[in-house]
C-alpha cells in the first residue's frame, strides 16, 4: 500500500534529506510504498517498472495532459 505526503508536511519522510524545498516545490506531492519499506519483494506490477525510464519514450503533445505509453495495450495497436 502506497501513502502520499505533501513535502512541506512530511520533509523527513523525504527520500533524500539533502531535498531544498521550494515556493513551486514544498506543495509537490511524493509516495510512500509500505510494503517496500517494510522490506516485502515488489509484486507482478512493481517489478514491471523497475529499471524503466519515460526519457526516451515519445510523448502525445496534442493531449492537455500528455500520457506516455511504455508498452500500448495490445488493443489499441494499429496493425497495417
Amino acid at each position: 500500500m502506497s501513502r502520499s505526503f505533501v513535502c512541506k508536511e512530511a520533509k523527513g519522510k523525504l527520500p533524500r534529506q539533502d531535498i531544498v524545498l521550494t515556493p513551486k516545490t514544498e506543495n509537490r506531492l511524493f509516495f510512500v510504498d509500505e510494503r517496500y519499506e517494510q522490506g516485502f519483494p515488489p509484486d507482478e506490477n512493481e517489478s514491471f517498472y523497475i529499471g524503466k525510464s519515460i526519457a526516451g519514450l515519445k510523448l502525445n503533445q496534442s493531449a492537455q495532459n500528455p500520457i506516455t505509453y511504455l508498452y500500448l495495450p495490445e488493443k489499441d495497436k494499429i496493425h497495417i
